[in-house]
C-alpha cells in the first residue's frame, strides 16, 4: 500500500517526464525512494501533506499520504519528502530490516482428532 500511494501519487503528478523507483537493502534498513520530475509540492502544503484531507492540485481523497505515513511509523521507519515546484519530488522511505525467526511446532494430541460419535 505504501509503493502503490507513492507511484499513484508521482504518475498523477508527472503529466510530462519521468518517475522513477528505486529499491536498496542495507544490513539495517529497507530503502525505498520513488522520484518525479512533475510539478513538486506546492510549498504551501508541502509541510501539512501528511495530515488527513490535504489535497494537492488533481483530485483525491486526500488521505493517502496520511496512511502513507501511519503505516511507515508502525513499522518504526523514517519517511523524508524532497520536493521543489516545478521540478518534482522525491519520496524517501526508510523501514528497518528485523530479522526474525518463526517456529511452528505442530503436535497431534486427543483434542485434534475428530470423533465419529
Amino acid at each position: 500500500m505504501i509503493i502503490s500511494n507513492l507511484l499513484n501519487n508521482a504518475f498523477k503528478y508527472t503529466e510530462k517526464g519521468s518517475v522513477f523507483i528505486t529499491i536498496k537493502r542495507t544490513n539495517s534498513y529497507l530503502i525505498i525512494k520513488i522520484a518525479d520530475t512533475g510539478i513538486g509540492i506546492n510549498p504551501k502544503i508541502k509541510d501539512k501533506i501528511f495530515e488527513p484531507f490535504i489535497k494537492g492540485e488533481k483530485p483525491g481523497t486526500g488521505i493517502g499520504l496520511t496512511v502513507v505515513s501511519f503505516l511507515i511509523k508502525k513499522m518504526d521507519g523514517n519517511l523524508q519528502v524532497y520536493s521543489k515546484k516545478d521540478k518534482g519530488t522525491t519520496f524517501e522511505v526508510k523501514i528497518p530490516i528485523r530479522k526474525r525467526i518463526y517456529r511452528l511446532t505442530f503436535r497431534k494430541t486427543d483434542e485434534n482428532r475428530t470423533s465419529g460419535k
